[in-house]
């Protein structure tokens, strides 16, 4: 697989099922995640499994059916 160091990966869903998977799954040295999802304690478990991998993991609580829940993630 090529390499994703330097890379900004974008998950939605996070914090459970198929969502979570991919993050674990694409947990990498050098890529930077960025977890979505409403469940803020189920996201940060998901994201504590992935630091061991990435450890620029960060979590973002949003309900993406609201517009406004983007602008954390865009600044």
């Amino acid at each position: 697989m090529e390499t994703l160091a330097g890379q900004i990966a974008v998950i939605t869903a996070a914090s459970c099922g198929i969502g979570k998977a991919i993050a674990l799954r694409l947990a990498a040295p050098g890529l930077t995640l960025c977890l979505l999802g409403r469940d803020l304690t189920s996201l940060e478990l998901v994201a504590t499994r992935a630091r061991t991998c990435s450890p620029t993991t960060h979590t973002y609580q949003a309900d993406l059916t609201k517009a406004e829940a983007l602008t954390p993630l865009a600044e």
